[in-house]
C-alpha cells in the first residue's frame, strides 16, 4: 500500500465525519501521488542500472598471454 493511501486510511480512521465528503478527491490525489512515486522510483532504478552496466564487473585482465621466464 503506498504511503499516501496509508496516511489517508489512518486519518480516516480517526476523523471519519470530517474526511468522508473529501474521500473521493483525497483518494484520487493519493493514488496520483502513489503512481508518481512509482514512476520516479522506476526512473531512479533505471538510471542506477545504466550506471552499473557501464562499470566493469571484474578486474582488468591482460590480453597478452603470460609467459613464465624459465631462464633463471
Amino acid at each position: 500500500m503506498p504511503a499516501p493511501l496509508l496516511a489517508l486510511a489512518v486519518l480516516w480512521w480517526f476523523f471519519p465525519a470530517a474526511l468522508t465528503p473529501w474521500l473521493p478527491l483525497a483518494s484520487a490525489v493519493c493514488l496520483s501521488l502513489g503512481v508518481a512515486a512509482a514512476i520516479v522510483i522506476e526512473q531512479m532504478l533505471d538510471t542506477t542500472a545504466q550506471i552499473l552496466a557501464q562499470m566493469p564487473t571484474t578486474a582488468p585482465v591482460p590480453t597478452t598471454p603470460y609467459h613464465k621466464d624459465d631462464s633463471q
